[in-house]
């Protein structure tokens, strides 16, 4: 049932062994706590002036507690039990059959919330002949389906159905895809194509194509972990529940800082304090990335938003008061040409090297909180970026874009696997000529004749920065085969070498390659395997090491972290400075070609 096949569980070992000393992700279960994150809901202000309500679809296989999670919220928020979407227990069956839409309203003003939850029939594996469409979730996402559509395991919604809306609007649209998978049934899940992970997985490719935010809520972990069941405040020490995460996220291809353990009411007749803080902690970042995603509308309708050595080998400053300057300095930057309206910047590397996470990162920061704008994937050894995408970042303060964008392509691969984004085609994206929305094409470049080619690409299209991101702890790993990823980055470091264009590299993943900096990240410059690591990346790719940077991504954390931050601005102001000196640098030669006209003409006449 559901992909489900009996695998017996290991026996849990001594408590000692099953928790760690501290929390790995920090929680803070105090009711004052609580109290802020409603009130953090009742005040969300959606970011799109059509939208009404922020939608969330809640996919997962049966009995993974879908219903009883939008139960669960509902009752926080009534500050009490309710019952708002009724759930099934005695069944192997989905229980939810129709297509429904739960708002949520306010126990004490008695308005609805600024959200809503999708709730729709469990996926089964394909060989029970039951549960819902992978077709029709796709059409949920789109916006297609109207509440109270029966759900049909054995056909699909045609767009001539009276339950479809025949030209939907962002309002009907889902903002964010909430995956829920049972904690103590993650293991016996297998990976069958035609199983719940693999509909699952396929439900995911879907809502990247529509750039929908994606989170997964790790259900039931009271009984996957014997200590947790005791205390909930033991989520985040619990080793168990640490790999059931892991877990989660290895078999759908969600980071780790989009996997939320929760608990649902399911036997409880009074509400918890520890079970509300947990279910809330995960709903706000939900709400924020689904909040961003209609924003991000917003900008592309075009509508109006307002304004260990003893020493550091290399000198660093974790002070908090540090990462407030490099903050304004990043957001006061002046652009040294007229006609450049932001500073270019491309991102490239080897599949899985975290450059969409790198951009969630950078995003995070001048959000104040974690954000989703590039969708990563953690699963398959494939690319997961598909498409060019110019990501624009917001500063969450003023509400303005910085001024800077970061172009995100499909990764490298070697020639072998014959996937990986064709070396011509960044070549053409570091000259300007590839426009928004490309899809790539491992086999072939891009063409002059096609409609993503961009003719005459000026200044401010073409890039001003290459950072090539290399994961610490895979260095070794990379040869120098001609058809390899190394040998086709050093052909692209030409083409931008001739170009005249900057070049840094971002080893990412540190925290992977060294214990002592996985500890305290404030080791990076003491690490002697850190060092060695950077001095790798400068010999492989020919890059001085004064432009090489370890940083770390944000891949589990749901809160932001003070020395992360700084490690990240510590690299992104050089390259800021490197972009802005080579626009600088046409200004002048653009200055010094006119005087030599002029020059000429003078001698001419």
């Amino acid at each position: 049932m559901g992909g489900f096949q009996s695998k017996p569980e290991p026996n849990p070992g001594p408590v000692c062994d099953l928790l760690f000393p501290d929390n790995w992700r920090v929680i803070n279960f105090d009711v004052s706590r609580k109290m802020q994150m409603i009130e953090e809901v009742r005040n969300l202000k959606i970011r799109h002036p059509k939208v009404e309500h922020l939608r969330l679809l809640v996919v997962g296989p049966i009995g993974a507690g879908k219903s009883t999670l939008i139960s669960s919220i509902e009752s926080i928020f009534h500050g009490r039990m309710s019952q708002g979407a009724l759930a099934d227990t005695a069944t192997n069956a989905s229980f939810t059959q129709k297509f429904q839409t739960q708002k949520i309203r306010d126990g004490e003003s008695g308005k609805f919330l600024p959200f809503v939850i999708c709730d729709i029939m469990g996926l089964e594996d394909a060989a029970t002949g039951g549960g819902v469409h992978v077709n029709d979730i796709t059409m949920v996402l789109q916006g297609y389906v109207k509440d109270g559509y029966r759900f049909n395991p054995a056909g699909l919604l045609s767009k001539e159905n009276a339950n479809n809306h025949r030209c939907s609007t962002l309002n009907d649209k889902v903002h964010c895809l909430v995956s829920v998978l049972p904690a103590d049934k993650i293991v016996m899940m297998d990976d069958d194509p035609e199983g719940v992970i693999s509909k699952m997985r396929k439900i995911r490719k879907e809502a990247a194509e529509l750039r929908i935010p994606q989170v997964v809520l790790m259900t039931m972990v009271d009984k996957a972990c014997t200590e947790v069941n005791k205390d909930l405040k033991m989520i985040y020490r619990s080793k168990k529940i640490k790999e059931k995460m892991q877990e989660c996220s290895n078999k759908l291809g969600v980071p780790m800082t989009c996997v939320f353990p929760v608990k649902n009411y399911h036997e409880e007749i009074e509400l918890h304090n520890d079970v509300d803080i947990l279910l809330l902690s995960a709903l706000i970042p939900i709400l924020n990335f689904a909040n961003d995603h209609v924003g991000e509308q917003v900008n592309d309708e075009g509508c109006h938003q307002p304004d260990v050595s003893f020493d550091n080998w290399r000198a660093i400053n974790f002070d908090v008061l540090r990462k407030t300057q490099m903050i304004e300095e990043v957001r006061n930057l002046k652009i040294r040409h007229p006609k450049v309206e932001h500073l270019r910047l491309l991102v490239l590397g080897p599949v899985r090297a975290g450059k969409s996470t790198l951009i969630n990162s950078i995003d995070s920061i001048f959000h104040g909180r974690m954000s989703q704008r590039a969708l990563v994937d953690t699963a398959t050894n494939v690319s997961f970026t598909q498409k060019f995408q110019t990501q624009k970042i917001r500063d969450g303060e003023s509400g303005k874009f910085l001024p800077f964008v970061i172009c995100d392509i499909m990764g490298l691969e070697d020639t072998a696997t014959g996937g990986g984004v064709h070396v011509n085609d960044i070549t053409m994206v570091l000259q300007g000529h590839v426009k928004d929305g490309y899809r790539f094409k491992p086999a072939e470049s891009l063409r002059k004749e096609d409609p993503s080619y961009h003719r005459r690409p000026t200044l401010k299209e073409k890039v001003h920065c290459l950072v090539t991101v290399f994961p610490a702890d895979k260095i070794f790993t990379m040869d120098h085969d001609e058809d390899g990823v190394l040998s086709k980055m050093r052909e692209i470091r030409k083409e931008a070498a001739a170009m005249k264009i900057p070049q840094v590299v971002l080893m990412t993943m540190v925290d992977k390659a060294c214990p002592e900096v996985n500890k305290d990240l404030k080791m990076i410059y003491r690490s002697k395997k850190i060092k060695e690591k950077m001095q790798e990346c400068s010999n492989k790719l020919g890059v001085p090491m004064t432009c090489v940077f370890p940083v770390k991504n944000y891949h589990e954390e749901i809160e932001l972290h003070n020395d992360v931050d700084i490690l990240l601005l510590s690299a992104l102001i050089p390259i800021l400075n490197f972009a802005n000196d080579h626009v600088g640098e046409q200004v002048n030669d653009e200055r010094s070609s006119i005087r030599q006209l002029r020059a000429r003409l003078s001698t001419h006449f």
